[in-house]
């Protein structure tokens, strides 16, 4: 097989980002870092077995193969719609200033189940969230991703983009890291009671 890259494309009729995002799971899978493939991932993964070509040397040469201009176009994109995501997240920040961001978040996803006819009425809060939606031509789902990007660490941004990191993940890294900050004022709050005590009894 001279191009097993383009081999690939012609076999599964999917656009180069998510064969390139298959193939990055499946080198996580077959580390163990992954548990479970999803059913495309699966086929190709089949595909690859089948003709004996190693997941992690098709994913490089997959790579590899962007262009310079791909890539910068890319990166353009990333940085557009990074903005887009700051705006809205900004915007719903203003509108409900008493909603933490996972609450936001939270208010997004019952948006979308409103949308598909799982909810018949929306809240106050959850119709603000619903005009900003239509007034960016943007789906709940993909605002309630959008949103926890900004939230999590930098580190798991990229995993998120390409599959590797799922929501529930995030979430909970998210609640981590917030747990630990609270954790931190509580433990400041009470050694600043300690010294109060001390200045008082010595």
């Amino acid at each position: 097989m001279q191009n097993p890259w383009k081999e690939l494309q012609t076999n599964f009729e999917l656009p180069e980002t998510q064969l390139r995002a298959a193939l990055c799971r499946i080198v996580h899978y077959e580390k163990g870092e992954v548990k479970n493939l999803r059913e495309n991932e699966q086929n190709v993964h089949s595909w690859l077995n089948a003709n004996n070509l190693p997941a992690h040397r098709l994913y490089q040469l997959a790579v590899r193969k962007k262009s310079a201009y791909g890539i910068r176009y890319a990166e353009m994109r990333a940085q557009d719609k990074w903005r887009l995501m700051l705006e809205i997240k900004q915007h719903l920040s203003s509108l409900l200033p008493d909603k933490t961001p996972l609450q936001i978040r939270k208010i997004v996803r019952r948006v979308g189940r409103w949308q598909y006819g799982e909810i018949k009425t929306l809240t106050a809060e959850e119709q603000t969230a619903q005009d900003l939606l239509q007034k960016y031509g943007i789906k709940p789902p993909t605002l309630g991703q959008w949103l926890l990007q900004t939230l999590v660490p930098e580190e798991l941004r990229e995993g998120i983009d390409q599959g590797v990191v799922s929501s529930i993940q995030a979430t909970r890294a998210i609640q981590n890291r917030e747990r630990q900050r609270r954790a931190a004022i509580g433990l400041t709050l009470l050694e600043d009671a300690r010294s109060l005590v001390k200045g008082v009894f010595l």
